[in-house]
Order: structure tokens, then C-alpha cells, then sequence
């Protein structure tokens, strides 16, 4: 699987090496109809040149195929890039396998994606201003990731949409505190407050997003059609699944799966990720937190990731 991070160089209509740039700038490129399907690319893993309708990320952009590509002149392209007729293992390159080119592609920047997240983590311990920071968060992540084909995803939420869904229980909670000073059995009325915020705030934020979720030109419509009562049963089962250590991963893996299914409208979803990925990226996330200073790149590697394990497809059409 090709990783979001990962940069592309292409040869222009005058032979001229370009690059490096990231999958979204490619798709946008190839819509734009600056790269072609017989223009020449080449990444990081792969042995040779290749034209772009035959590099697999890429190939389901284009229409039908085109005439050969001419062959690249001889050059020496710069440092990180084979030069045309090159192997991989002559200038150090891993090889690796492409990804799903019906994937969703992110585009996080390391530090734009960190402070947005400390943002975040403040705005939703202080609750009132926590539907802003959410609202502000899921902007910037939905809308620096494509579509497959190269379009923008937006996001259309706002603060003012989901205020009361933290305001209304704090506030709850303040008046059950006052008054279980004068009726003690009152003070139970907070479990409620916090079975709200443990398992119908998620599912009421999920359904929000999902809505809220579009393209940039208006095509995108979706809605989130899950039972409430799924989510709380896959929460539940998470938490019991911290018991057996790792089995947390697949359950979670499950889970996504179920949440990408249940996504109705003009698109279909599907979580292409396994517990086993899930678990070894999980755990080299924790441990090099624990140095401080990789938090904000392994924050950009670890949700880059999930992101990028989501297919999409028209409504009409099937996945493999």
C-alpha cells in the first residue's frame, strides 16, 4: 500500500522532470489534463518509469487507453529518483505494493494536523467551546482529503449545529448537582448524564458528520443509516475486548467496517484496514509518543492511514 506521504515525479509535455508531489496533487493534475495517461511517473518502490495510466493508483482516471508513450530522454534525474531503465535496488528504493485506486487520499500537514489536534484536546476538556473546536477539527481533516478521482472533500459543519449536545448536558449536570444537595436520590440522574456523553453523543456526532460531508461541486450526499443501538453494542464489545490484550484491534477493525457500510447515499464506503495492521501501526504510534518528539509526524502517519484504508465508489457501483 502506497502511503499518503508518499511523493511522485512525472515527466512534462517537454520531457522535463517534475516533481516531487503528493497523490492529491497528482489526481488534480491528471484532471486538469497536465498529466495523461501516457505521461511517464515514478515513486519511491517502483523499478522503472511507467506512464501513468499503467501505475495502479492512477489507471482508473483516465479513459480509454491512449497511443504507446515515447521513451523519457537519457538524463540523470535527480537524487531519490531512478533514471529511466534504472532498477529500484540500484539507487536503494524498497519496492512495495501500490495501493487501491479507488481509496480516499489524504493530505495532512505534520504541524497544521498537530495544533488543530492540542486545539481540540483543550476545546473538549473546557465542553462549551468544544463544538467549535470539533466542528474546526473535522473541517480541516475532511477538507485536505481527495476523492479518488481527485475532488476535494468539504465539510459543512459548524459549532452552532451541535451546541447543545454539549451545553445541554453540562448544564444538566450542574442543576442535578445542586440539587442532590437538598434530594440525595437526585445524584443519580448524572449516570444518565453520563451515558449520554459515553454512548449517544458519539452517535449523534457520527450521524452529523456524515451529513455534513460533501464535494466541492454539490454532488456528494450521504447519510449516516446505522442503529444507535449497533454503536453502543460495538463500544461495549471494545471495551471487553481490552481484556484478550490484542483483540481490541480486530474488533475495532469490525467496527469501522460496520460504520463505512452504513454510510447511504450517493457514495458507498468500505474499510479496507485489518486488525493486524490496526494493532503493529497502534503500537509503534504508542511507543514513539513516549519520546515526544515524533508525536506530531506519527500523528500524520497513524490517520493518513486509516484515512486512506476508506473505498469509495458510486452508489451503482459494486466494490471487489
Amino acid at each position: 500500500m502506497v502511503d499518503a506521504s508518499t511523493q511522485f515525479y512525472f515527466l512534462d509535455s517537454t520531457r522535463n522532470q517534475q516533481g516531487p508531489v503528493s497523490m492529491a496533487d497528482v489526481a488534480r493534475l491528471i484532471r486538469s489534463g497536465a498529466i495523461n495517461r501516457d505521461t511517464l511517473m515514478w515513486y519511491p518502490g517502483m523499478a522503472d518509469w511507467r506512464p501513468a495510466g499503467q501505475v495502479s493508483e492512477f489507471a482508473s482516471l483516465f479513459g480509454a487507453p491512449a497511443s504507446p508513450p515515447a521513451r523519457p530522454p537519457q538524463g540523470t534525474p535527480p537524487l531519490r529518483t531512478p533514471a529511466y531503465g534504472q532498477t529500484a535496488s540500484m539507487t536503494g528504493a524498497q519496492p512495495g505494493s501500490a495501493g487501491a485506486s479507488d481509496a480516499l487520499v489524504p493530505d495532512y500537514p505534520v504541524w497544521g494536523l498537530f495544533w488543530r489536534a492540542l486545539v481540540f484536546g483543550l476545546g473538549a476538556a473546557l465542553i462549551i467551546p468544544a463544538p467549535w473546536c470539533v466542528a474546526a477539527l473535522y473541517r480541516f481533516i475532511i477538507g485536505q482529503t481527495s476523492m479518488p478521482d481527485g475532488r476535494r472533500l468539504t465539510f459543512a459543519g459548524q459549532g452552532a449545529d451541535i451546541w447543545y449536545l454539549f451545553i445541554g448536558p453540562l448544564l444538566a449536570a450542574i442543576v442535578v448537582g445542586i440539587l442532590s444537595r437538598f434530594i440525595p436520590l437526585l445524584a443519580i440522574l448524572n449516570v444518565l448524564v453520563y451515558l449520554f456523553f459515553v454512548f449517544v453523543l458519539p452517535y449523534l456526532m457520527l450521524r452529523w458528520v456524515v451529513e455534513k460531508v460533501g464535494t466541492e461541486e454539490g454532488s456528494m450526499k450521504l447519510a449516516f443509516t446505522g442503529s444507535i443501538w449497533g454503536l453502543i453494542g460495538y463500544h461495549l464489545l471494545l471495551l471487553l475486548s481490552y481484556i484478550t490484550i490484542i483483540g481490541w484491534a480486530w474488533v475495532a477493525a469490525a467496527m469501522q467496517r460496520w460504520i463505512c457500510r452504513n454510510v447511504s447515499g450517493t457514495h458507498r464506503f468500505e474499510f479496507a484496514g485489518t486488525g493486524l495492521e490496526i494493532l503493529w501501526r497502534t503500537i509503534v504510534f504508542i511507543l514513539l509518543m513516549y519520546l515526544i518528539i515524533p508525536i506530531p509526524w506519527m500523528m500524520r502517519w497513524y490517520y493518513a492511514w486509516l484515512v486512506s484504508q476508506i473505498r469509495v465508489a458510486d452508489h451503482a457501483a459494486a466494490f471487489d
